[in-house]
């Protein structure tokens, strides 16, 4: 077997090695690893040792269609297969903890839902995810054939930017984090107030954000629909660039970061003395902005 590229990742002792090879058989890959552990430590290590530990294999370019030999790793953890387009069966992979598929040409992943963390981002030829919801963390970003994700519920981490035919994600309540930039026919979030980090630039048609209480990094530029964050004060970052209607900042006093470019009905943002990141370019009715020891970066 061999690849047009291969970085292989493995952890021992705690230690993180990095190893690219061009061309070669996936065994040689295993001696080279060998030896550099050897140089480092000046140890001799048999390949039986190597196979004990967790492993990380990062495929790229065009690798074979026939992946087994990969998988003879007993403690295999995670595989990224990006781009890798001449594989189209990953039923073989359902004991991995993470794998990573995006931009591949594949239809059916519902024999993957026991890993851990999964990306599928850019299969645009899958259409069901309804096996994968006991996952811990899944992005599906640019899935355009997905429309229902109902099933999802027990996930903490979801990423399904543009995916812009799904309209309910009303059952996702016990999401920590959520990606979902570009989402148009969203209109509601008031289930998810689990939620610690949500993104939702782009998504013009949210309007109410006040029951998410226990956000703390907050992405909503561009959504003009949004007039209120005053509820928000748990929030540390604020990206919220050109966001016309929204006209009062003042409640945030945990702020660390913000971004208001273009927000032009706000006028005072002199509160804030947490900042230490703060955008005002665009927002022309300003009047009043702290300047004190504590921003590092400041732009007018």
């Amino acid at each position: 077997m061999s690849f047009d590229l291969v970085i292989l990742y493995y952890i021992i002792d705690y230690d993180i090695f990095s190893l690219r090879i061009v061309s070669k058989e996936f065994h040689e890959i295993i001696k080279q690893a060998i030896f550099i552990y050897k140089i480092k430590y000046k140890k001799y290590i048999y390949i039986d040792y190597l196979k004990n530990k967790y492993i990380n294999i990062q495929l790229h370019c065009t690798p074979p269609k026939d992946i087994t030999n990969v998988l003879n790793l007993d403690k295999l953890h995670k595989l990224n297969m990006n781009y890798c387009r001449n594989i189209t069966d990953v039923s073989i992979l359902n004991k991995l903890h993470t794998l990573e598929l995006k931009g591949c040409k594949i239809k059916d992943v519902s024999m993957l839902g026991k890993l851990d963390t999964l990306d599928i981002s850019g299969c645009k030829e899958i259409q069901d995810v309804s096996m994968l919801g006991k996952l811990n963390t899944l992005d599906i970003s640019c899935c355009q054939q997905i429309t229902n994700i109902s099933d999802l519920g027990n996930l903490h981490t979801l990423k399904i930017n543009y995916c812009k035919k799904i309209k309910n994600i009303s059952d996702l309540g016990n999401l920590h984090t959520l990606e979902m930039r570009g989402c148009e026919q969203i209109i509601d979030v008031s289930n998810l107030d689990k939620l610690n980090r949500l993104y939702i630039s782009y998504c013009r048609n949210i309007k109410n954000i006040s029951m998410l209480g226990n956000l703390r990094i907050l992405d909503i530029g561009s959504c003009n629909e949004i007039t209120d964050v005053s509820n928000l004060g748990n929030l540390h970052s604020l990206y919220m660039s050109y966001c016309r209607n929204i006209k009062d900042v003042s409640m945030l006093y945990k702020l660390h970061t913000i971004d208001m470019r273009g927000c032009i009905q706000i006028t005072d943002v002199s509160m804030l003395h947490k900042l230490y990141k703060l955008d005002i370019r665009d927002c022309t009715n300003i009047i009043e902005f702290p300047i004190h020891h504590n921003i590092t970066h400041y732009i007018k």
